[in-house]
């Protein structure tokens, strides 16, 4: 599924928003996985120059089946592959200790998390024109098992000029 929004302004400055499909409900345990979170599709116009980019991550809910609180785990990363970088990932959201906070045996509501808040985080050295980009929770662990979240979304956001 591709979407964006956005486009240039008349100085040639703008953005897009490309977003990836929803995901079947996605379970975190406490032993470190790595867990795929889709893929999404970019294509810009030719002869642009991708300045920025960054990462989105959106569930609807988050379920604890744990008896306890539960979270992640110290310092924690989501990866994005370019078809340009071959087999090495880089980092595109930053989740820190204790992110996804969430009470014993508790259903909460979803959030959005963003990326390119620093350098990071920040990818747009390996973005190009065309191409699909994956994503992956590199190693997530969290404090106890087990975590599922719901209506997983990814989403890249480009800031380009023409």
């Amino acid at each position: 599924m591709v979407g964006f929004r956005g486009g240039g302004n008349s100085d040639g400055v703008g953005s897009r928003v490309f977003s990836g499909g929803l995901l079947a409900p996605i379970e975190i345990s406490s032993t470190p996985t790595n867990v795929s979170l889709g893929t999404v599709y970019c294509k810009l116009p030719p002869g642009t120059t991708i300045t920025r980019a960054y990462a989105v991550l959106t569930f609807s809910k988050k379920v604890n089946s744990a008896g306890v609180v539960n979270d992640v785990d110290g310092l924690q990363y989501i990866k994005v592959l370019s078809p340009a970088s071959g087999a090495a990932y880089v980092n595109a959201l930053k989740l820190l200790d204790q992110t996804l906070h969430t009470a014993a045996n508790a259903t909460e509501g979803g959030t959005i998390i963003m990326g390119g808040d620093d350098t990071d985080t920040e990818f747009s050295s390996i973005m190009s024109e065309d191409g699909l980009y994956t994503f992956q929770w590199t190693a997530s662990a969290l404090t106890a098992d087990t975590l599922t979240l719901y209506d997983v979304q990814m989403f890249i956001v480009v800031e380009f000029s023409l």
